[in-house]
């Protein structure tokens, strides 16, 4: 479908919401945009994501689509691409993230229910609400919020909102809560739960700090790589890295064998694990490419960081020099965020 054709799919209206200030104090103008399907009926969630959008200073762009049709969108104005561009960007996103959840099935750790794509120019973050239902937000410009790191908070901070507003969604329509990024705590009653349900040779074994973290090099002129991995592995964090180029793994280090991580490995093992996520930093490229694909009009190609997360915790690509990649997971949906400070800290260290 053309932009043309798309905007005269759709029907719009344009409006301010009755008092939609940024954090600053400055009134935001945004448009609306409702699917000709709709047109005679927008659904409630439209108003929630028109708040959300009027209200924060970085999002440009809010969507909602099902079965890969845009349902609403909510724009801020500003420069960018048009909202029929940015319509079509977040189908081409959808159709990728519904592609990419196929392919992570094969780690057997839960459907993907977010992807954070952040480059240079600012971020694209896609939901998962309800099964073949989307969320997609653009934020832009990135070079705006300052140094990368307050660029990362900045996405964090719209992250947090944006995650927030899928589990209000999710509620309305009598559905429980999803952790998207770990914003939700796993009590600690929760989490001594899975130590007990663990077997009792596994038990006894957690005293003693679990096993030393598995260390593999292509040859002795990467060995040093695997030294820099392991340094920012932990049970409580990230589990696995691997550096990897286009169609080769360089080297990797995992603690997947440690006793404490049992639950994780119903149905699987830590061997299968490792050879998926090793499978996928082999294509890390192709994955890539397929995402800026779909959003280089808005956000650009320089890539600094792709999150997938799963049911059962996340995934890390960061770009390295000269085509290198970094592949990281975590298997603790609550320790992602933990797991992602560690990821970005050994993105900084690799060479």
């Amino acid at each position: 479908m053309s932009a043309d054709n798309a905007a005269d799919a759709a029907v719009a209206r344009a409006d301010t919401p009755a008092d939609p200030t940024t954090d600053d104090g400055r009134v935001r103008s945004v448009s609306v945009t409702v699917g000709s399907h709709l047109a005679d009926r927008p659904p409630a969630a439209l108003g929630l994501c028109e708040d959300l959008v009027a209200g924060s200073p970085t999002l440009a762009h809010l969507a909602r689509y099902t079965s890969g049709t845009c349902d609403f969108a909510v724009d801020a104005d500003g420069p960018g691409p048009s909202v029929a561009e940015r319509q079509l960007i977040g189908r081409d996103v959808v159709y990728a993230m519904v592609a990419l959840d196929a392919q992570l099935r094969g780690a057997r750790s839960g459907d993907l229910v977010r992807l954070l794509l952040h480059t240079e120019r600012g971020a694209l973050i896609g939901l998962a609400v309800l099964r073949e239902q989307y969320l997609i937000a653009l934020t832009w410009p990135d070079t705006a919020l300052g140094a990368p790191d307050e660029a990362v908070e900045a996405v964090r901070h719209t992250d947090a909102a944006l995650s927030a507003l899928a589990n209000q969604l999710r509620r309305a329509v009598s559905q429980r809560p999803a952790d998207y990024g770990g914003w939700l705590e796993l009590t600690d009653a929760e989490r001594a739960a899975i130590v007990r349900s663990a077997p009792a040779a596994t038990r006894s074994s957690l005293d003693a700090g679990g096993l030393p973290a598995r260390t593999w090099a292509l040859n002795d002129t990467v060995e040093s790589l695997t030294a820099v991995c392991r340094q920012y592995l932990s049970v409580d964090g990230l589990h696995f890295a691997a550096v990897c180029r286009p169609g080769e793994v360089l080297a990797t280090a995992d603690v997947l064998d440690d006793p404490r991580l049992v639950a994780f490995f119903d149905g699987t093992s830590p061997e299968a694990r490792r050879n998926f996520y090793a499978a996928l930093g082999r294509r890390a490229d192709v994955q890539l490419r397929t995402l800026i694909r779909a959003a280089h009009p808005a956000v650009g190609a320089e890539v600094r960081r792709l999150v997938l997360d799963v049911e059962q915790g996340e995934i890390y690509c960061l770009p390295l020099a000269a085509e290198h990649y970094l592949i990281a997971a975590t298997l603790d949906q609550h320790r992602v965020r933990a797991a992602e400070e560690q990821a970005l800290a050994l993105g900084r260290a690799l060479p």
